[in-house]
């Protein structure tokens, strides 16, 4: 996945999360394109889901939430949140600054 992009990851973090590698993620939202392009207008409900028809439930369920949060960012892309941040001192490596004593030098 591509982690230039914060609507992206916010777009497909579900299929992440349902366990899916990049590339079977990019399969099935080529699949989505192509529906999409051959088809007669905006894919069907059934057309959808057809995509992901022979996925586990799990798989089914996170391309479900993929779908929607395509559709809210469709009609804001602003809608997609800006990833969280942790706090400084909780990333690896990073050590807390140490608080200053009065007298220290």
């Amino acid at each position: 996945m591509d982690e230039r992009s914060p609507s992206r990851q916010w777009l497909l973090q579900p299929l992440v999360e349902a366990g899916l590698d990049p590339e079977r993620i990019r399969t099935l939202v080529y699949r989505l394109a192509f529906e999409s392009v051959v088809g007669q207008g905006a894919p069907s409900v059934d057309r959808i889901r057809a995509v992901v028809a022979d996925q586990p439930p799990l798989v089914r369920a996170a391309w479900t939430e993929v779908i929607a949060r395509l559709l809210v960012w469709a009609e804001d892309p602003a809608s997609a949140p800006e990833p969280a941040s942790p706090p400084p001192d909780s990333r690896v490596g990073s050590v807390a600054p140490r608080p200053r004593v009065p007298g220290d030098g």
